[in-house]
């Protein structure tokens, strides 16, 4: 009885799960429709409103997951020796989803791992159709109305920058709402933190 009574504790625990993100996609859902209706029937909004719509579509399209379209890329590795391919979830540390998320977290690791004093891999990893992904992700999801560019850097470098409508960070409006994620990775030995790598990915939304 008391095995039954755990197992339906967990189930329990399941479903209560399962029901919140349900809710919390709705209303995402919702809130990203409306957002984007009005918008584009040219209603105006606070500029905490307009934040908090930069924000979202920031967040909404890191949660989006591979597909048959955009599917998860194989990753060669090659030493001195050998070559192989892998695809690239078998290759880098447990998520729960593959998303545009776990692809950054994806990069930052394999090009740490490529970095010098990871001999332990022996190897090097191609990181190269990682972030072309990661732009596509970005180039397909756009707000209608609007327009947006996104940026990635690794240890202080530009290592992707992509946009619906310019060219260049130097041409980025001068009025434009900006947000970003932190993807730095700290280490802990004893009392010493260190950093692992530096990471951030930047996304900027404007109207034409």
């Amino acid at each position: 009885m008391s095995l039954f009574r755990h197992d339906r504790r967990a189930l329990v625990a399941i479903y209560d799960s399962l029901l919140f993100l349900m809710v919390a996609i709705l209303i995402a859902e919702g809130m990203f429709l409306y957002t984007a209706t009005t918008v584009n029937e040219g209603g105006q909004f606070s500029d905490d409103a307009y934040q908090r719509m930069c924000d979202t579509q920031r967040i909404m399209v890191e949660g989006l997951s591979t597909n048959e379209i955009l599917p998860t890329p194989d990753i060669g590795w090659s030493n001195a020796t050998d070559i192989d391919s892998q695809d690239l979830i078998n290759i880098t540390e447990p998520a729960e989803a593959e998303t545009v998320r776990w692809l950054l977290k994806s990069y930052c690791n394999l090009t740490w791992r490529n970095g010098p004093g990871q001999e332990i891999y022996n190897g090097q990893w191609d990181t190269s159709p990682i972030l072309p992904l990661v732009d596509s992700f970005f180039r397909e999801n756009k707000l209608n109305g609007t327009e947006h560019a996104w940026m990635f850097l690794y240890e202080g470098e530009v290592v992707l920058f992509g946009s619906s409508s310019v060219d260049d960070v130097e041409d980025l409006p001068k009025d434009r709402w900006a947000t970003s994620r932190d993807y730095t990775v700290v280490v802990q030995d004893g009392a010493i933190q260190e950093n692992k790598y530096e990471a951030e990915l930047r996304y900027y939304l404007w109207f034409p």
